[in-house]
C-alpha cells in the first residue's frame, strides 16, 4: 500500500555518507515513506548564442531523474534557469529566453515521461525570511514560472 503522506526529508542523495550507494538509499527511503526529492543541481545548464539560439545540456538531470523515476515527486530548486549568454541581453530578452527554456525543459520532462504530477518548482527557501528581503527576488523568479502564457500550462 503506498504511503498516504507526502514526505520529504531534504536529503540528497547520493552524498557524502553515502556517494556510491544510490539506488539502495533511495529503496529504503521510499520503503520509509520518502516520497519527495529535493533537487537543487537536476536544473539542466543552458548557453545561448549570440543569435539567440538556446542549447540545453540535458545530461545533467536526464541520470538523476531516471534513478527517481517512479519514486514520488521531484522538488526543483530553481530561481531562474541558469543560462550563459554569450553577449548580454536586454531584460526583456532575458526574461523571453528563460520562458524558452522552461517550455523547453517542461517539454523535455514530458519526453521522459514526467508529468506536472511527478515534480514542482521551488524558486526560493523561505521568502519571507529577512522582514521581507526576499519577497521581490521570490516574486520575480515566480513571475517567470506563472507569467501569463498559454504554453506553458498547455
Amino acid at each position: 500500500m503506498p504511503f498516504p503522506l507526502t514526505l520529504c526529508t531534504w536529503d540528497y542523495v547520493p552524498n557524502q555518507w553515502h556517494p556510491n550507494r544510490t539506488a539502495e538509499v533511495l529503496d529504503d527511503m521510499t520503503g520509509h515513506g520518502v516520497n519527495v526529492f529535493p533537487r537543487s543541481v537536476a536544473m539542466p545548464p543552458a548557453t545561448v548564442g549570440e543569435d539567440g539560439t538556446l542549447t540545453c545540456d540535458w545530461s545533467t538531470m536526464d541520470a538523476p531523474l531516471a534513478e527517481l523515476k517512479g519514486r514520488g515527486q521531484v522538488l526543483f530548486h530553481m530561481a531562474h534557469p541558469p543560462l550563459t549568454f554569450a553577449k548580454e541581453p536586454s531584460p526583456e530578452a532575458k526574461r523571453d529566453t528563460e520562458i524558452v527554456y522552461l517550455h523547453q525543459w517542461r517539454n523535455h520532462l514530458r519526453e521522459l515521461g514526467w508529468s506536472y504530477a511527478d515534480y514542482a518548482l521551488y524558486p526560493m527557501d523561505e521568502p519571507g525570511l529577512e522582514h521581507g528581503k526576499r519577497v521581490p527576488p521570490f516574486l520575480d523568479a515566480a513571475y517567470v514560472v506563472f507569467r501569463d502564457d498559454p504554453a506553458w500550462v498547455a
